[in-house]
């Protein structure tokens, strides 16, 4: 008990703080305690190797998920209708949107049955992967970095692997929900994200530099997902099937992972590791936010508003994936691998580039809470579109109306940073992980089981109704703006960076 005493002491001391530091000043460094980290190569080319990693994981991550999609349709195919014709491109030879043909039963038939497996595969994913990237960044600080990157990268090679082989041996397709939870409970390429931003932490020191590598980093995960999407189909087509594509996704998957067991040092000394913890205590601290003493900079009602508008972003935006593949494939579209890879690739880049270009025009002239009304507004016109769509040119249409899609989700966690004490920044950006892992994949499942039970019906009345939950985000950032312009501006000089002054008595340095 009296330990327990001496630790809410010491929370108590730590929350005394005096806001009267500019924002440049790091908090809580004390550089006699702080141990330099030498880096084993210039750093131009140690942070090139950093980048390179996970933009070569998540190449091998996307490009594994289209070839897999597209084989499972075929699979199917051949299982329920075999000697009925096909290509490559995962679609009918005979795409007819003739409602009473046979090709189009059989048609809707396989876009059923892909649908439900879709939904049992990202099941299969989705538990372990929260759980472990909700630990593993933490659990980094115990054991060390380097083992938390070769431990994501090694369970995408022996997932995608055994999936190149049951490829090749026409293996029941069905058997790969165990592969799926291989890589899920590595971390998959979430997990060699979040080292890679360890790594930063401790190798650099607070400001532009780091900020400048940090956004390198992630714009280096979009470039990886673009050109996945457009090497899939190419790949596809020339090599004449599947298993080939899939053995390029091992092939790349193998080169970060060498890079880390050569190149990459371990950048946290045994000197600087923290005592070991429970995962529910990891858990715990992941919602610290959603507590009414987390914070004296905003509203616990805020963040909570906060949060449930960047989950319904997180739904729109990241979860159709599985569900547009399958949209392509069939009437009216009727897209090859190759259509569907370059689309995508399109839209991709206008997700990316194009968000972070309107971020920057619009904080000119606005704040970021209208920003991310921005974003809830052009996600939902996109999927209204989408699912009007009846043309190639509407769908194009709707690629370009997205270019805000994206934003919404870095302006939520600029919000809530900026409504968070300093010594709690790590909480918040945990929290807001988790939620957007969960959203993701949970709604992925949901996704693909209202497509499941409306493509019968109307194949764009997925879209409609998820169209419905940018509505909910339009409202809610409605709300946010309304409380943004009752209380006054904050002053951000006087609470920018805050210093932590610590009482040696109570902490017993």
């Amino acid at each position: 008990m009296q330990s327990i005493g001496n630790e809410d002491n010491r929370n108590r001391m730590i929350s005394k703080v005096t806001y009267d530091q500019s924002e440049k000043q790091p908090l809580l460094v004390n550089k006699d305690n702080c141990e330099d980290i030498k880096l084993r190569y210039p750093r131009w080319l140690t942070f090139s190797i950093l980048i390179s990693i996970p933009f070569l994981h998540m190449l091998s991550y996307i490009l594994s998920l289209y070839v897999i999609g597209q084989y499972t349709y075929v699979y199917f195919l051949e299982e329920k209708f075999p000697g009925v014709p096909h290509s490559l491109s995962g679609s009918l030879s005979v795409c007819n949107v003739n409602k009473s043909s046979f090709a189009y039963f059989i048609e809707s038939s396989i876009q059923q049955t892909s649908a439900k497996w879709a939904i049992y595969t990202n099941l299969a994913f989705i538990i372990p992967s929260v759980l472990i990237n909700i630990n593993l960044a933490t659990y980094s600080d115990v054991h060390g970095r380097k083992l938390f990157f070769i431990v994501p990268l090694a369970g995408s090679i022996i997932k995608n692997i055994l999936c190149a082989v049951g490829m090749y041996y026409k293996m029941n397709v069905r058997l790969m929900l165990i592969f799926y939870m291989i890589e899920a409970c590595t971390g998959s390429w979430v997990a060699t994200l979040s080292m890679s931003f360890c790594f930063v932490a401790d190798t650099t020191t607070p400001g532009k530099g780091r900020s400048l590598i940090i956004s390198l980093l992630d714009g280096g995960v979009g470039l990886g997902a673009i050109g996945a999407s457009l090497l899939s189909g190419y790949l596809i087509t020339w090599t004449n099937g599947y298993h080939y594509p899939e053995f390029m996704a091992v092939i790349i998957a193998i080169i970060p992972f060498l890079c880390v067991l050569t190149m990459v040092q371990e950048t946290l000394p045994i000197s600087r590791r923290r005592s070991n913890v429970s995962i529910l205590q990891n858990i715990q601290r992941v919602f610290d936010c959603y507590r009414s003493n987390f914070s004296p900079f905003g509203k616990q009602w805020v963040f909570v508003v906060l949060i449930i508008t960047f989950a319904m972003s997180a739904l729109t935006v990241l979860s159709r994936a599985s569900v547009d593949s399958l949209y392509f494939v069939s009437a009216p579209f009727c897209w090859s691998s190759i259509t569907i890879g370059l689309y995508t690739g399109i839209r991709t880049v206008l997700w990316n580039i194009g968000g972070v270009i309107l971020i920057i025009v619009l904080q000119i002239c606005t704040t970021d809470e209208v920003i991310s009304l921005v974003g809830c507004i052009t996600t939902t016109a996109t999927l209204i579109i989408q699912g009007l769509a009846k043309t190639n040119l509407m769908m194009y249409i709707a690629a370009v109306s997205s270019i805000g899609c994206i934003v919404t989700m870095p302006m939520i966690r600029a919000i809530m940073s900026r409504m968070t004490p300093p010594e709690k920044q790590g909480s918040i950006f945990a929290g807001v992980a988790a939620v957007e892992s969960f959203s993701s994949l949970f709604g992925t499942v949901i996704i693909g089981i209202i497509y499941d039970s409306t493509v019968t019906i109307y194949r764009g009345l997925t879209f409609l109704i998820w169209s419905g939950i940018g509505g909910i985000g339009i409202i809610l950032s409605l709300i946010l703006i309304m409380e943004n312009r009752k209380r006054p501006a904050v002053n951000q000089t006087s609470r920018s960076n805050i210093v932590i002054k610590v009482d040696s008595s109570v902490t017993g340095e």
